[in-house]
């Protein structure tokens, strides 16, 4: 068979029944052998015990090795985060290899309850990152609404206990580019939230709305937007 035959039969195999010792090591290999970067992507689809996630989760973390550290744009003071960020809807075996590997932002922190991982619980507050994505200039919301801008990320900080976020990022940001101000609500929502020290540094999710590379321009020619999350 050829590697991604191999990898197709354990996987059809372990949907049957949880997959031997001897099968399951068979299956860490192959995936191994894909090559850096893909050896999660190999393991997708596979139905595995709590404890083999677990060891594939390590195996990863290994094979993978400590990711580089990058500086995070010009405008976000001195934060140096791993080239690939930890996302809060993760799997939970996956928090502790990650954090193993050197990961520190989670994406999307802000939709945490009161079910933040242990892992991360532990952790001093100040040696990862994190981020929010503030709905208000989601569909069916509305961007002029401070109230709800300003409270999704009061009552969010209230149940997960972290303290504050490194980056309010307006999620799906804005329909085109009349709806973009300079001083727009959003952006005054983050303001109280800095001055308050909910928040450090304004950012933007802007979906591929039409005409996309104008809001784009709109966004860097505004000199507000600390980040910015893109499609390309």
């Amino acid at each position: 068979m050829q590697l991604d035959d191999k990898i197709i039969h354990l996987r059809q195999k372990s949907q049957e029944k949880p997959l031997s010792r001897r099968d399951f090591m068979q299956t860490l290999s192959l995936a191994a052998a894909a090559g850096p970067g893909l050896v999660a992507a190999s393991l997708t689809g596979f139905s595995l015990t709590h404890s083999q996630r677990a060891e594939a989760a390590e195996t990863t973390a290994v094979y993978l090795d400590k990711l580089p550290m990058v500086q995070y744009g010009t405008k976000m003071g001195k934060m140096k985060v791993a080239r690939v960020c930890i996302a809060q809807d993760w799997p939970g075996a996956l928090f502790a290899p990650a954090l193993e590997m050197g990961m520190n932002f989670v994406h999307k922190a802000g939709y945490w309850g009161n079910n933040v991982p242990d892992e991360i619980k532990k952790l001093p507050r100040e040696s990862y990152y994190t981020d929010i994505t503030v709905d208000n200039t989601s569909p069916g919301h509305n961007p002029d609404n401070f109230d709800e801008a300003y409270n999704q990320v009061v009552q969010s900080l209230d149940k997960n206990g972290l303290k504050y976020y490194d980056v309010y990022r307006a999620h799906y940001g804005w329909t085109n580019v009349d709806k973009f101000k300079v001083e727009n609500v959003s952006y005054k929502a983050f303001l109280r939230l800095k001055k308050e020290g909910k928040v450090k540094y304004f950012g933007v999710s802007q979906h591929p709305y039409v005409p996309y590379p104008e809001i784009i321009q709109a966004q860097i020619d505004s000199g507000i937007i600390d980040s910015m999350q893109v499609w390309f």
